[in-house]
């Protein structure tokens, strides 16, 4: 019996050494959450199924890249834009880091525009200095090895937690956009500010842009074209 309770306790023990080493190593509860639910949902398989379509697919010079994660994923550009230079390179699920490691053969490509946007999947993962660090990574690789391509970083979404909770804060996005927006200014970059154009009076996406508070529908594309067109056809 006291053998049974011995062997119990260590089993109780190292199981929650293992909880704990995984709070430690993601940051919080919250993302321990998020890293779990992130995984349970395929998002990850789609993200390796779709990285690796983009490999085989070499973009020509001369072309207008979207960079992103699913907000930029989701929408057929070159049709809403009235624009067949427009390709997509957004991919469901991508964090700041993600970009890095796709970036090569985008650079490669010497666009002459990149509209990136990126970020709110960080969120869930890492402190906002770590999100800064590789957002502007992102942005002297660009400006540094395809120098005639112009970029333009675009502010992050609000989200709704009212429709679906992810842990998610807009004070944070706001924290970030700010940090974005001086990037922006040290690089001598165009900021698009898009966030303030879909908040509702109480900091949120605005509800008919969206079905489920962090992704666009129809109407919140429009909208989104409104806002970036100008700087597509300049």
């Amino acid at each position: 019996m006291k053998k049974l309770y011995s062997i119990s306790l260590i089993i109780n023990s190292l199981f929650l050494g293992c909880i704990l080493f995984a709070l430690l190593k993601i940051g919080s509860p919250r993302y321990l959450y998020q890293l779990v639910k992130y995984r349970g949902n395929g998002i990850v398989s789609l993200k390796k199924s779709k990285t690796s379509h983009l490999k085989t697919l070499p973009i020509s010079e001369g072309k207008i890249v979207m960079l992103g994660n699913s907000i930029t994923a989701e929408c057929e550009w070159s049709e809403l834009l009235q624009n067949t230079n427009i390709i997509n390179r957004g991919v469901i699920g991508d964090g700041a880091g993600d970009i890095l490691e796709r970036l090569d053969p985008i650079i490669a490509a010497k666009p002459t525009k990149i509209f990136l946007l990126i970020g709110v999947n960080d969120l869930m993962f890492h402190p906002l200095s770590t999100i800064e660090e590789f957002y502007e990574k992102i942005v002297s690789r660009i400006v540094t090895e395809t120098p005639t391509t112009k970029l333009y970083l675009e502010s992050i979404l609000p989200i709704h937690n009212d429709l679906r909770r992810n842990g998610m804060k807009n004070a944070d996005i706001d924290t970030l956009n700010k940090a974005i927006e001086q990037i922006a200014k040290k690089y001598g970059l165009i900021y698009i500010d898009l966030n303030s154009k879909f908040k509702n009076t109480e900091g949120s996406l605005r509800q008919e842009f969206s079905l489920d508070g962090i992704h666009l529908n129809g109407d919140g594309y429009l909208l989104f074209k409104d806002i970036i067109q100008p700087y597509t056809t300049n």
